[in-house]
């Protein structure tokens, strides 16, 4: 060791960790290189028929929040334009029905955009945040089928009855105010029970399956849009 100081030589272990990192440093130096000349080499393997091209992003330099939104010029309202497996689709599980193509025959609605917007109507506000588009349904509108007053298969335990005031106002903006504006900009503001359920039965705008609501919902709707039991406009 005495040695190794007076000649100015590192010591056997400092020798051995200086070594170490000049070996690490070349073999990073040099590590690109080497992979990249790895790369070069496959590419000039043949191929086959099993690559697949890489894709061009179908949104490339398109606001997919703007042509989901009603209020925006870029709007695009042929959901199937980007969507067309949607109606087909099948359930991972075989013996399950999926929903889409259970749902889009009894969906209010009279035309297949007015169908897909009853059911999925937030959009994201937030361009690549990856939240809410229009895929999530509000269960409070699936509870209005399936809920104890419902006229389907019971899947929520607590649901919108209609027995409640306030229940006129949930239940239009929910199945009302995707064709019909909001409650305070209602295009059918008076309408009266006996004109909402005529409007039902003759199938106006896609309305018929709506005969799921009972009568305490239509006269909730009713109440909330300022019409009385009968008559009416």
């Amino acid at each position: 060791m005495l040695l190794h100081k007076i000649a100015g030589w590192p010591a056997p272990r400092e020798r051995r960790i200086t070594i170490s990192l000049i070996v690490a440093f070349c073999l990073w130096a040099v590590a690109p290189s080497i992979v990249l000349s790895d790369d070069d080499e496959r590419s000039e393997e043949p191929t086959g028929t099993t690559d697949v091209p890489t894709p061009t992003p179908v949104f490339s330099g398109v606001n997919v929040i703007a042509i989901h939104d009603s209020q925006s010029e870029q709007y695009d309202e042929n959901c199937l334009e980007c969507h067309a497996a949607i109606p087909s689709a099948t359930s991972l599980d075989p013996t399950i029905e999926a929903a889409h193509p259970v749902m889009l025959s009894s969906t209010p609605g009279e035309d297949t955009e007015e169908k897909c917007v009853f059911c999925h109507r937030s959009v994201d506000l937030l361009q690549f945040s990856a939240g809410n588009l229009r895929r999530h349904v509000a269960a409070t509108l699936c509870s209005v089928c399936h809920g104890p007053a419902g006229p389907s298969r019971q899947l929520y335990q607590t649901g919108i009855t209609g027995n409640d005031p306030g229940d006129g106002a949930v239940l239009y903006d929910l199945v009302c105010s995707g064709c019909h504006r909001g409650l305070q900009d209602s295009e059918v503001e008076g309408e009266s029970v006996d004109d909402i359920r005529e409007a039902i039965f003759d199938d106006e705008g896609g309305m018929g399956p709506l005969e799921a609501l009972t009568d305490p919902q239509i006269q909730a709707i009713a109440g909330a849009l300022g019409g009385g039991g009968g008559g009416g406009d």
